[in-house]
């Protein structure tokens, strides 16, 4: 069996995982009914949540009566979403396993959710063939994320160049971004359409500094393969080189967040 590919496991921040990713929850529980009604489900459809972590929105699925499988690599993810689960209405069946190699029979689903996943592993081109296996002839894979990302985005890049000259490139281990997964999925002959809600929006603020922190605590996976001495330094540098640049990091800027999604079924 040749290996897919190595991904990022979540173990490590599963306890922090939904302090440091959430997005609002009305903003959350909107993007489900755009969803739900975009593709026409049905009570008692079948959904599979791809790298479903701690069941944020497996659970808001299951709660308006679908049936949900979350798959994750994360023991602990699962963990975390285990004990969440008397919290919520509807039945979500979680199971361990990868993304790239589905331990599920073709056909089977009416939906897969791909929510922030693919840039986490290697062989994602696979696994998003793969997902599409696993829906039946009228199901939709949908790809979901948060502009969130983004706006750390400038802080990030320079992270991974003064990280290169430190020896450690490519940090990255999937997907660049959405349009990359687009293109492979009109390349592979599927049709793919944007799920469009203005309602889908939200503004907060945030600083070069809080980019700085998110990365120096290692909450970010591109710091995770740079052992903690290599990080410290790396931090300190990438510090300076933005306060020359910026001045005060702590002067917050205001930011729109947008959560796009796109469906994604056979032609």
């Amino acid at each position: 069996m040749v290996d897919p590919g190595r991904y990022h496991s979540f173990d490590r921040i599963a306890g922090i995982y939904d302090e440091t990713r959430k997005s609002r929850q009305d903003v959350l529980e909107r993007a489900v009914d755009v969803v739900v009604k975009k593709l026409g489900l049905r009570d008692g459809d079948r959904i599979l949540d791809v790298g479903c972590g701690t069941g944020r929105v497996s659970f808001e699925f299951a709660d308006r009566g679908y049936e949900v499988i979350g798959l994750d690599p994360s023991h602990k993810m699962l963990s975390e979403a285990a004990m969440k689960a008397g919290d919520h209405r509807g039945i979500v069946r979680l199971v361990q396993g990868d993304a790239q190699s589905l331990p599920f029979a073709k056909g089977v689903f009416d939906a897969a959710l791909v929510v922030h996943v693919f840039h986490l592993m290697e062989g994602w081109r696979g696994a998003f063939l793969q997902a599409m296996e696993s829906l039946g002839d009228r199901g939709s894979l949908v790809l979901w994320a948060s502009d969130r990302g983004r706006i750390i985005q400038p802080v990030r890049d320079r992270y991974w160049e003064v990280a290169a000259r430190h020896g450690y490139a490519n940090l990255r281990l999937g997907a660049r971004d959405f349009d990359e997964v687009v293109d492979l999925a009109r390349e592979s002959g599927f049709s793919v359409s944007r799920i469009d809600s203005a309602d889908l929006s939200w503004e907060f603020e945030s600083s070069a500094q809080s980019g700085i922190d998110l990365l120096r605590r290692k909450w970010v996976t591109d710091t995770w393969v740079v052992p903690d001495d290599h990080h410290a330094r790396i931090i300190e540098e990438l510090t300076e080189i933005l306060s020359e640049e910026l001045g005060d990091l702590t002067v917050p800027s205001r930011f729109t967040n947008t959560m796009p999604i796109y469906q994604i079924r056979r032609s």
